[in-house]
């Protein structure tokens, strides 16, 4: 009870956190943890054999540790945690890139191909917010000539705008003003085909054509609803809030800080550059201090649970330094193979501090009989390694997501075990081979 409790409220802390993916997690686990620890205690007794069948002997082996074995992991994590404090090399992943769930071949082959298509970025956006689509189309058009003159200067290579595809009504009106009336253009045309064995009435249908464009309605968003050239143009321009935004896509972007400057310059306050990754990025490092905050809230609570239950706090102590030992294991072994940590490495190190209160709690457990004892270290053995080997073969993944979901928690179950076995020794009774 006590082990499926605090595996629960550890979970619970992460439904506080603003990032939906992780209060998912955390609900799915803490829910998971109190069925399993209900259908375990109430059900699974139903399928157990009537004969009671023994555990096999080497299975519940437990090594035989002595003080300088003790010593000697004790300085290792104190050689962890000195190695920690002093490298030089990041600790947190702030890259949104490296936490997507593609592989990164995958991810360079799509960049290979947006260049050589000449495919918008999905980077550098510049955001327009105007109360009418008509509005925004304008306010978009007018930044047409500093972002010509950005391409010249060699501050990117190109953009996209709902203007490229649909002009807004005042500059279709100007074209429509530039057409030439129709005699003009008749007599221009009589005198283009002097010399030429045309005939002229050849271009009747050219001159009827132009003289009612002339009159045509301007062509609006509405009209194109429902076509192909509609659904790119509601990319790029969508009412919100009362307001329409306008997106211009950047290709290229070579100099994001002289963008900024000069969007400074030319934009009347209702124009914004966006630099997606900067933006995804911060939110992730926004993300990750609260999760943290909760996830402290959440071992206050757990501390708190392990001491009204155990009544001790030599024994919750001694229930919560092997687990923090094999934690800090954990992190200095994922810094030594230049794994940052990202919000999926402490959901996991979440379940790694499970895993090891689990296999203390039961490995200092006080039974009747050394037969009890040696039932109890023969399950903890066969979840610890079934637990090694389901994780380690996800740490071979080439996605980044189950990478390192099974990289820190096969690592944490294999130190959660060793350190189990190490510190909690002195509370296991001798168990003899035979039943």
């Amino acid at each position: 009870r006590l082990g499926a409790l605090t595996t629960a409220l550890g979970y619970g802390a992460m439904l506080l956190s603003g990032f939906p993916g992780l209060a998912q997690l955390g609900l799915f686990a803490m829910i998971g943890s109190l069925s399993a620890a209900a259908t375990t205690r109430w059900i699974l007794l139903f399928f157990i054999p009537p004969h009671h069948v023994y555990p096999t002997p080497w299975i519940a082996w437990v090594p035989h540790t002595t003080p300088w074995v003790s010593r000697l992991v004790a300085l290792t994590i104190l050689l962890a945690v000195g190695y920690l404090a002093t490298s030089e090399k990041p600790f947190w992943e702030s890259d949104i890139a490296n936490l997507s769930p593609i592989p990164s071949n995958l991810k360079h082959l799509d960049s290979e191909m947006r260049q050589e298509v000449g495919a918008p970025s999905v980077r550098d956006f510049l955001i327009v917010m105007a109360p009418t689509p008509q509005a925004a189309l304008e306010q978009t058009e007018d930044l047409q000539p500093p972002l010509q003159t950005m391409i010249q200067k060699g501050a990117l290579r190109g953009y996209e705008m709902a203007a490229t595809y649909l002009p807004s009504e005042r500059t279709q009106r100007t074209r429509q003003a530039f057409l030439p009336e129709s005699g003009k253009l008749e007599e221009a045309l009589h005198h283009a085909l002097e010399g030429l064995p045309l005939q002229p009435e050849l271009f009747h249908p050219f001159l009827q054509a132009v003289e009612e464009s002339k009159y045509f309605p301007p062509l609006t968003v509405e009209a194109l609803k429902g076509t192909l050239l509609g659904t790119k143009i509601d990319s790029l321009l969508y009412p919100s809030h009362e307001q329409w935004v306008g997106v211009v896509m950047l290709q290229g972007v070579q100099n994001r800080h002289m963008l900024a400057s000069s969007l400074e310059d030319i934009s009347s306050g209702n124009v914004y550059y966006l630099d997606l990754k900067d933006e995804t990025n911060r939110m992730v490092t926004q993300y990750r201090t609260e999760i943290l905050k909760y996830l402290g809230l959440g071992m206050i609570g757990l501390l708190t649970l392990l001491g009204l239950n155990l009544r001790s706090f030599s024994s919750v102590m001694r229930t919560i330094l092997p687990v923090a030992g094999a934690l800090v294991l954990v992190l200095a072994t994922l810094h030594l193979f230049n794994e940052a940590l990202s919000l999926f490495h402490i959901a996991s190190l979440l379940l790694v501090a499970g895993i090891g209160i689990d296999y203390v709690l039961f490995l200092s457990r006080h039974g009747n009989t050394p037969q009890e004892h040696k039932t109890t270290i023969s399950s903890v053995w066969v979840c610890s390694l079934t637990t090694i080997l389901v994780f380690g073969v996800m740490a071979f993944s080439q996605t980044p997501v189950l990478h390192s979901i099974g990289l820190t928690t096969g690592l944490g179950a294999l130190f959660c075990l060793m350190m189990s076995l190490v510190y909690s020794r002195q509370n296991i009774p001798p168990v003899s081979s035979q039943p």
